[in-house]
């Protein structure tokens, strides 16, 4: 199947420098959304189509009114581009209440950065032993439901860095249906679609840090009804 490229916001077109990692996630979100779009609207319509003798909804199945079909293709709520801003302190101290409650292990989230990268520290703790672990990425996107991003560089303790090769196949060892990170291209990505609502349109154009601030640009989208939230 063949798609045309995601295009940044100002424009720009894949290149084979800085950005062709990026425009590979690209393309690879497109492709995994878009087919499971259409297995999701062939479940729909098949559901909508089997009710029981009286009526009702078959055992086991969900139950879809009918509606006329000038309804069917419009969003419940739609929403133009907008700048969310994300204060890097409240954040941290959010996240860490939580992880603390969570996350035995994980003493300790720092989120820093400048512009378009941004830099995650974690300390942790294993059988009384401290460590800490540092990511830094770029080019964060989100498509739909799926985020991505470039892995420019991961530490572990003493700053020694990390094999590429060693962190995938420990993605492959422990979440290997929520995240994918291909080492060659250094791309992750996070399937989201367990945690979002199925039919949110959300696309994230930019991702920059200033100063204490995160900023994030969304696209515009629409969110097409409330099956699962």
């Amino acid at each position: 199947m063949t798609h045309d490229r995601l295009r940044l916001r100002d424009g720009r077109r894949d290149n084979p420098g800085r950005h062709g990692a990026q425009y590979r996630l690209f393309d690879w979100l497109r492709q995994e959304v878009d087919r499971n779009v259409q297995d999701a609207q062939g479940v729909a319509e098949t559901t909508q189509g089997r009710t029981s003798a009286r009526g009702g909804p078959a055992p086991g199945r969900r139950y879809t009114p009918r509606v006329g079909s000038d309804l069917v293709p419009r969003p419940l709520v739609q929403w133009d581009g907008f700048t969310v801003r994300v204060d890097l302190d409240v954040l941290e101290l959010t996240i860490n209440r939580e992880l603390s409650r969570k996350v035995p292990h994980v003493d300790e989230l720092r989120v820093a950065g400048d512009g378009d990268r941004l830099q995650l520290d974690v300390r942790l703790s294993w059988q009384g032993l401290p460590a800490r672990v540092s990511a830094r990425v770029a080019d964060v996107r989100l498509y739909r439901r799926f985020v991505g991003c470039r892995v420019e560089a991961l530490r572990g303790p003493l700053g020694v860095p990390i094999p590429l090769e060693l962190a995938s196949a420990a993605v492959r060892r422990f979440a290997p249906s929520i995240v994918r990170f291909d080492a060659d291209d250094r791309i992750l990505l996070v399937d989201l679609r367990n945690r979002l609502p199925d039919g949110l349109r959300l696309e994230m154009g930019a991702v920059r840090v200033v100063g204490r601030t995160l900023e994030v640009e969304l696209a515009p989208g629409s969110l097409s009804g409330l099956s699962r939230m």
